[in-house]
């Protein structure tokens, strides 16, 4: 029984292991064609630019330049949708000439994006954005214009939009469309690495970078993300080829500006996240004390507390695997940190605080109850006085009456006396 008992525990090891290997391989092979994929577009979108510059740019065939024309395919752009859309959009582009309207366009890209364009449509928007550039000499630095303009008037709150923003200047930066030097790319990065910001905003800005840096820890950062090299030894080939092609000296600072906001502020957001959940998880405890349960709004609030630090926790990780840095931890969990630590005493009675607190709802109330006063301290003594002792006074009270009595009895004899001898 035992050799089976044995032999059936490492069967079931066994099969772990190779659901395990076999969960990452699939998600490896996922990875690569994603990459594979992307990468085949971006070198084709790349020549074609390359191609533009070098042939010129020319409005070739017949093109309608009527305003009818014109401002229906701006107004296309501006409720464009993605890669379903593409074709139609492509045919407009040959069939139109809005060589006066070229900032218009540019601008009614940015007007979808967001709106009708969400994120997995960067790529249908950035192959649009390529052949307007082919056609147009001047939509390149436009575009850049329009970039940045866009993203300075969004609000930081927006994270769906900022992030978007950010993903297609890169993008538009790794195929060449627009020049990376003059792209708002840095300013972009450089403004989303500001930790003087309220702590809320920064942690939606590191959700926006950790983005950026998923997708493009080595076009944009050069660096090689661990787990690639985890992907690389299950497939048994190496990766997809990909270079950085930004500017050495873009590069070096965006990468300066993510390193050292992540440096300087990870720990200290992780840990307030959590302080804040813990908090509520403490005030919650004694909502079920004293009402017996936890109101919707304390629940709810929980929750997103929960989800907060979830989120932030997954950022935070993506930061650290995809630049090559130390996880972010808690104050409690740093290792060899020496800390300069209070009493026993102290440190159990503040336990014992916390604890109360959950019960009680301050100091004086806890006092009320658990501190009970000496009744000799609030009530009379007359009122405290047993029925024995005041027997013995009310006793001690009667003989020294009739001792009064004796004596003033024998004065009245010894008075009449001494009249009845001064008569005689």
């Amino acid at each position: 029984k035992e050799k089976d008992k044995g032999d059936g525990t490492n069967a079931s090891q066994t099969k772990e292991a190779d659901d395990a290997h076999a969960k990452l391989l699939e998600e490896a092979q996922q990875k690569w064609a994603d990459d594979d994929r992307d990468e085949r577009i971006r070198v084709e979108l790349r020549n074609a630019n390359r191609q533009a510059q070098i042939r010129g740019w020319q409005l070739s065939g017949s093109r309608d330049k009527s305003i009818v024309k014109v401002t229906r395919f701006q107004n296309r752009l501006k409720q464009f949708k993605g890669e379903s859309e593409f074709a139609a959009v492509e045919k407009e582009i040959d069939a139109v000439d809005a060589s006066k309207y070229v900032v218009e366009l540019a601008d009614s890209i940015m007007e979808a994006v967001g709106v009708t364009l969400k994120l997995k449509e960067l790529p249908a928007t950035v192959k649009v954005c390529c052949r307007l550039h082919a056609v147009y000499q001047e939509f390149s630095n436009l575009l850049s214009k329009s970039l940045e303009k866009a993203y300075g008037s969004t609000p930081g709150t927006d994270l769906n939009r900022r992030r978007f923003l950010l993903r297609l200047c890169a993008e538009l930066c790794l195929v060449e469309c627009i020049v990376t030097s003059r792209s708002p790319l840095l300013s972009m990065v450089q403004e989303l690495s500001d930790i003087s910001l309220p702590e809320e905003q920064v942690m939606v800005n590191f959700t926006i970078i950790s983005s950026l840096v998923q997708k493009h820890a080595l076009s944009c950062f050069n660096t090689v993300p661990a787990k690639q090299k985890t992907y690389e030894g299950v497939l048994g080939k190496a990766w997809v080829e990909r270079q950085c092609m930004l500017d050495e000296t873009v590069r070096l600072q965006v990468m300066q500006h993510v390193i050292n906001a992540y440096q300087s502020s990870a720990s200290g957001l992780l840990q307030s996240a959590t302080n804040r959940l813990l908090e509520q998880e403490k005030l919650n405890a004694k909502l079920r004390v004293d009402k017996g349960g936890v109101d919707a709004e304390n629940d709810l609030k929980h929750q997103q507390l929960k989800e907060t630090l979830t989120k932030l926790q997954a950022n935070l990780a993506t930061l650290s695997e995809h630049l090559s840095q130390p996880m972010a931890t808690l104050q409690e969990e740093e290792q060899g940190v020496s800390r300069i630590e209070g009493r026993k005493e102290d440190e159990e009675e503040a336990n014992q605080e916390d604890e109360l607190l959950m019960i009680w709802e301050d100091s004086e109330q806890h006092k009320y109850y658990e501190e009970v006063l000496d009744p000799k301290d609030v009530i009379p003594a007359v009122l405290l006085t047993s029925g024995k002792q005041a027997a013995e006074i009310s006793a001690v009270d009667s003989e020294a009456a009739a001792d009064k009595e004796d004596k003033s009895r024998e004065k009245k004899s010894e008075t009449a006396e001494d009249k009845a001898e001064a008569k005689a």
